[in-house]
């Protein structure tokens, strides 16, 4: 663990933990309900036992440390909620999660039947690399239903010679849903996501939320209430939009993106709107200089 611990330890995270007190704290999270153990040289796995269904999540290991409230991976909330298993595989740096030592644990759960002791299998990853890493190994659980957001098609195969689990999207056949979150307004994005198809396949156009998506379904909590619908098969784009908008309509970065858009594409009007209901919404100032761009009046806030 030495890379996570060799760091300036004086400005400690929300959680309040320095490195090794948060290494100890997943360490006993694992050893009181299941293990935490390090896979190969560059991941670590933590797993909790509870109940018949399982989440599997991929997370960057200094994502957890540094961002997060709690100190936990991306999907533990679903062990405090619903009392669910969790498996989280954690990357030590840029690994992309291409390493031999990953591939072999996968191929040895799926040999071992492991994941037939579950009812119920779910794959999570935010970002292209974790998502694309859900949707790749997700193939190790058949019948394992998916969230990924932005989710790269294929990442470089890294030292790992294993090509087993390389393309994201056609290794999503196998499992019984797929939820693939995508802004298609970033570049790329509209072929990309195209790929990711099938009659399991639900894809969500999410405009303008790039990078920020990722933010808003972290901060914001929003993995449960996305997992109860998945799980009852009501995961649709209505539905993902609807959980989503609250954090959209009060996110600066998001608000921010869309305002310069419409006035980039000439509509002064509706970028001025968006303008002032965000500085209303978010007290942020540089909305106050976007308003200024479009030479309409400051007043009150309008609805977006």
């Amino acid at each position: 663990m030495t890379r996570l611990q060799d760091t300036n330890e004086a400005d400690l995270p929300s959680h309040g933990r320095t490195r090794a007190a948060w290494l100890k704290h997943l360490s006993d999270v694992g050893s009181g309900h299941g293990f935490f153990e390090r896979v190969g040289a560059d991941h670590m796995a933590l797993f909790v036992e509870e109940s018949e269904t399982l989440l599997v999540s991929f997370d960057r290991a200094e994502r957890v440390y540094a961002e997060t409230r709690d100190g936990m991976p991306a999907g533990f909330e679903m062990v405090v909620r619903r009392e669910w298993s969790f498996l989280s595989i954690l990357s030590m740096g840029d690994t992309r999660f291409r390493d031999d030592d990953l591939y072999v644990m996968f191929e040895t759960l799926l040999d071992n039947g492991v994941f037939d002791t579950f009812k119920r299998v779910f794959f999570l990853g935010l970002g292209p690399v974790c998502g694309h890493a859900a949707c790749c190994y997700s193939s190790a659980a058949p019948g394992a239903r998916v969230i990924a957001s932005r989710p790269a098609v294929r990442v470089d195969q890294g030292t790992g010679a294993n090509t087993r689990f390389a393309d994201a999207s056609s290794l999503l056949s196998g499992s019984d849903a797929a939820t693939i979150l995508f802004d298609s307004k970033e570049a790329g994005a509209p072929e990309n996501f195209a790929r990711f198809s099938g009659s399991n396949v639900v894809r969500v156009d999410l405009p303008h939320c790039g990078s920020t998506l990722e933010t808003m379904i972290h901060e914001d909590d929003l993995a449960p209430p996305m997992f109860r619908a998945l799980g009852n098969n009501r995961l649709d784009a209505a539905r993902v939009r609807e959980i989503l908008r609250p954090s959209k309509r009060r996110n600066g970065s998001y608000l921010m993106r869309l305002a310069e858009a419409a006035l980039n594409a000439g509509q002064t009007r509706r970028a001025a709107t968006i303008a002032r209901y965000a500085l209303d919404a978010t007290g942020e100032q540089r909305f106050r200089t976007l308003l200024s761009l479009t030479g309409e009046p400051i007043k009150d806030a309008a609805t977006a």
